[in-house]
């Protein structure tokens, strides 16, 4: 091979590899491009995430102080009751639980005698979060209708009550609530109760009393909210009872080595081995 020809097809292979060479850096330039584009894209898209994110955690926020303004003061039920406490823990800021308390003059049956009474409830809205509080508003409102219905004496007829104006509020949607209510008679200590699928405990002498409430519950079924009845439990309390209102969240709150559903035997275990402290 002459030198000529060495030179011709070296100067043919240097110049192949220069231009795989430019179209590899060219092929780079662009993808790094794209790379960059991408990336600062992304850095846009998280920025509208984060301030969307902000946006929606600052409604949630103010909904919950909405919410807490509208759930009685521990100064205000301690005008009824020294020795009582709230466990009130909602699980996604706000709630579709809440609680109730009223002080009101009732007129006893078959007289025309009025006494203190104070009216409680714990009630538990369908769903959770933001559809749940929503509920729980609805339900607090009218609740505070029931105390200003001067036709309304007993907690059974203060659920009727409240489920025929579920239902009318809510029209053709199949949402509702379950409710525990009762009222004290500040004087002579009868308690009255009504419940929606959740019952009411009285712990007397280490053991556990369950009235039970009626299966079934506040404005679910809108066919029914005229004829829904519910029943009026009467109970005699004593000096040194322990009443308590109560949703399911506590007994079916997921935990444990096994993360299983706290449930309801453990709950009376709790309630017993406790209530005899502060």
């Amino acid at each position: 091979m002459h030198f000529g020809d060495i030179l011709t097809n070296g100067g043919l292979l240097t110049g192949s590899v220069a231009i795989f060479i430019i179209l590899l850096i060219h092929s780079r330039t662009k993808l790094t491009k794209r790379e960059i584009i991408a990336r600062l894209e992304l850095i846009e898209s998280n920025k509208e995430l984060a301030i969307k994110n902000r946006d929606i955690f600052d409604s949630i926020n103010y909904a919950e102080r909405i919410q807490n303004a509208l759930l009685p003061s521990h100064e205000k039920i301690a005008q009824s009751f020294n020795d009582f406490f709230i466990f009130y823990k909602p699980k996604d800021i706000i709630s579709g639980d809440f609680y109730w308390y009223a002080k009101v003059e009732a007129t006893l049956h078959g007289t025309h005698q009025k006494e203190e009474v104070a009216v409680l409830a714990a009630v538990d809205c369908t769903g959770h979060g933001v559809p749940g509080a929503l509920m729980s508003i609805i339900g607090s409102t009218i609740l505070n209708q029931t105390i200003a219905n001067a036709a309304m004496n007993t907690p059974s007829e203060a659920l009727s009550f409240l489920n025929r104006q579920i239902s009318n509020t809510l029209n053709t949607i199949k949402d509702g609530m379950d409710i525990s209510l009762c009222s004290i008679n500040l004087k002579s200590l009868q308690l009255q109760f009504a419940g929606a699928n959740n019952p009411i405990y009285i712990i007397r002498n280490k053991k556990l009393i369950e009235i039970k409430a009626d299966k079934q519950s506040i404005g679910a079924d809108v066919e029914d909210a005229e004829i829904k009845i519910f029943a009026n439990h009467i109970f005699q309390l004593e000096k040194g009872d322990c009443v308590y209102l109560f949703t399911d969240g506590y007994a079916d709150q997921f935990g444990g080595n096994l993360g299983k559903k706290f449930k309801y035997k453990q709950f009376h275990e709790l309630l017993i081995e406790n209530y005899e402290k502060p």
